[in-house]
């Protein structure tokens, strides 16, 4: 029997058995998330953000392969951490018993995070030239995932009647664990990095090849489900905090010595603040559906939920969140390095950047653009969709790859363009791609009906446009059980 989710805990136990917090056929309870992974959580996108910041590796690589060089760096780096964030998350979301083991798991992950996010800087610095630590970071990404190997061996004792699950589980983490070790110790610069990225092909592999490959998939009875609101709400907040740090990040590289800001201090942080705002209206306010459920009927469609044998829609909303918060750390970064030169020499915004920096600016927020329309459409059935709008979604979807290959294009068309001036365009494109898509998702004045054979249209005012909901194909009654509701199989990531 499944930890009871009602249950109201208001001690912490020494030990509670960490069976399956959901199972099978059983429609999920609620589940509040739990403070102490938002530590974990700051903790990693702080991490991220030590990545971000170390714009020196970045330099050294436009003389070394210039933007897809800089890219190599910041993929062998970002891919592990991430990685092994979205285990610990699948891991806690299947199994957390809220007791002192757990507690020491959370400790571990902490510490041993710690020490990663401290080595992640250094190594993206002297990637090229001395990787000391580099054998640091691959050290402790090798423990963190034999942490999570233990406490996986811990939970299979208690979850006997998901045996073949857990093996399926364990068995390429030990692999990973061995991998990230060799890894740490081999000398060879040749053999580490191919190592490294041996380990990264084979992490995906194992991540997404269940889903497409149908003889190894496992029935529903087999494998311990993922509670869907509890595992978007992660993903959510984890975004929440990388857009934080492209604002505290460019807030932090202010000089306090000068008396006022300089005129081009104010612009960048502007223009940060500006594309905080735009990303955070494409992540969370233009989706069709913000939070999974299985009841509700435009929660049913969420990419989490949407039931089907490969369970494709989740494992590819899940993946897209890697490069979304690749791009918003690099345009981050980017913005704290604008500053931090401002500050070394007042005036510098009115000089050319590099043409490597202009790409970071532009190539990045192109793409998170581009991310959040493939979430949009991941999430609203498609390019058909479920809503009537204003203008049609092709129509929208033209214009917004049109805005995002524009910005891609700027650093060419801007070469001579003033760091400032540059800025100010890049920021001023992508916001009128937000607000275009704010505009032309609004509900269309009418809605089209069927009376007795006859078309009859009925206005939608401002009022009734936010509670008008169209009828929905399939819809799941609120009585309907998880287990009616699921298909016979499903995949174990």
């Amino acid at each position: 029997m499944a930890l009871a989710e009602e249950e109201d805990i208001r001690y912490l136990p020494a030990f509670r058995a960490p069976i399956a917090r959901q199972l099978p056929g059983e429609k999920p309870g609620r589940r509040p998330l739990v403070p102490a992974y938002l530590v974990l959580d700051l903790t990693i996108a702080r991490a991220l953000a030590n990545l971000g910041q170390n714009f020196e590796s970045v330099t050294n690589a436009q003389q070394n392969g210039g933007v897809g060089g800089a890219t190599r760096v910041f993929l062998l780096l970002f891919f592990p951490i991430f990685f092994q964030w979205l285990r610990t998350q699948h891991f806690v979301n299947r199994f957390d018993a809220e007791d002192g083991v757990f507690v020491l798991h959370f400790i571990f992950n902490l510490i041993l995070m710690g020490f990663t996010g401290s080595n992640i800087g250094a190594c993206a610095r002297v990637h090229s030239e001395d990787q000391d630590r580099c054998v640091q970071f691959t050290g402790c990404l090798a423990a963190l995932r034999l942490v999570h190997v233990g406490f996986e061996i811990y939970v299979s004792f208690f979850n006997k009647q998901f045996k073949k699950f857990m093996l399926r589980q364990m068995i390429p983490n030990m692999i990973v664990t061995l991998l990230w070790f060799i890894t740490s110790v081999v000398r060879n610069e040749q053999a580490a990095d191919v190592l490294w990225i041996a380990t990264i092909c084979f992490e995906m592999i194992v991540f997404i090849g269940p889903h497409f490959v149908p003889q190894l998939r496992l029935t529903s009875a087999e494998i311990i489900p993922l509670h869907p609101d509890l595992l978007a709400s992660r993903h959510n907040r984890f975004s929440i905090i990388a857009l934080a740090y492209v604002l505290s990040g460019a807030l932090a590289s202010t000089n306090a010595v000068r008396e006022f800001m300089t005129y081009c201090e104010g612009i960048i942080i502007a223009c940060a603040c500006l594309v905080v705002a735009g990303l955070k209206l494409q992540y969370f306010d233009l989706q069709d559906v913000t939070r999974p459920s299985d009841t509700d009927k435009y929660g049913s469609r969420h990419p989490v939920t949407r039931r089907a044998p490969h369970e494709r829609f989740r494992v590819v909303w899940e993946l897209l969140h890697f490069p979304l918060n690749m791009c918003v750390v690099l345009v981050g970064g980017i913005f704290k390095f604008f500053l931090t030169e401002e500050n070394a020499a007042p005036g510098s915004c009115k000089t050319q950047s590099l043409p490597i920096h202009k790409h970071i600016l532009a190539i990045p927020l192109a793409l998170a653009a581009l991310i959040t329309l493939a979430q949009q459409l991941l999430s609203s059935g498609g390019i058909g969709g479920f809503r009537k709008r204003i203008v049609r979604k092709s129509y929208r979807i033209t214009i917004r790859i049109a805005v995002a290959a524009l910005i891609i294009a700027m650093p060419t068309i801007m070469a001579d363009s003033k760091r400032s001036v540059y800025v100010f365009v890049v920021t001023f494109l992508f916001l009128g791609g937000v607000v275009f898509d704010l505009i032309a998702r609004l509900p269309s004045k009418q809605r089209h009906d069927l009376d007795d054979g006859n078309s009859v249209f009925h206005p939608i005012s401002d009022e009734t446009a936010l509670v008008y909901q169209p009828p929905s194909e399939v819809q799941v009654d609120q009585s309907t059980s998880y287990a009616e509701a699921a298909p016979e199989t499903a995949t174990e990531s």
